[in-house]
């Protein structure tokens, strides 16, 4: 069976999928404060309580879906925002921008229903 102008794009699914857990991923980060192996991402010093990252918002902003070299993933599109994100992670002693084992396992799950529904659609 030959099906004419239905050619699945892999790209384009894997930035709906990722533009899809982006705001899961911003909300651990900067709004419950979550690293990525979900612990709390730190203590301020001067304040002794758990930092937030959102100061300016700039960094939460910058936090986007890249391509960069024909391959996607979740990062900062500003260099003061990637400069700030690695600071933070080295700082903290912790991954905090990395997918976490869940948002890992989301993105193979979305990915798999998305596949699925297109070939579903494909041989309707």
């Amino acid at each position: 069976m030959f099906v004419k102008n239905k050619c699945m794009n892999k790209n384009d699914i894997i930035k709906e999928v990722l533009n899809e857990i982006l705001p899961i991923v911003k909300q651990r980060i900067f709004k419950d404060g979550l690293a990525a192996d979900m612990s709390k991402i730190g203590k301020s010093k001067r304040t002794r309580q758990y930092v937030d990252l959102v100061n300016t918002g700039a960094l939460r902003n910058d936090l986007q879906v890249l391509e960069i070299n024909g391959k996607f993933g979740i990062g900062v599109t500003q260099e003061l925002s990637k400069e700030k994100a690695i600071d933070n992670e080295k700082r903290f002693k912790k991954k905090i921008f990395s997918l976490t084992k869940d948002e890992k396992r989301l993105v193979k799950i979305l990915l798999q229903k998305k596949i699925k529904a297109y070939y579903q659609k494909l041989f309707q």
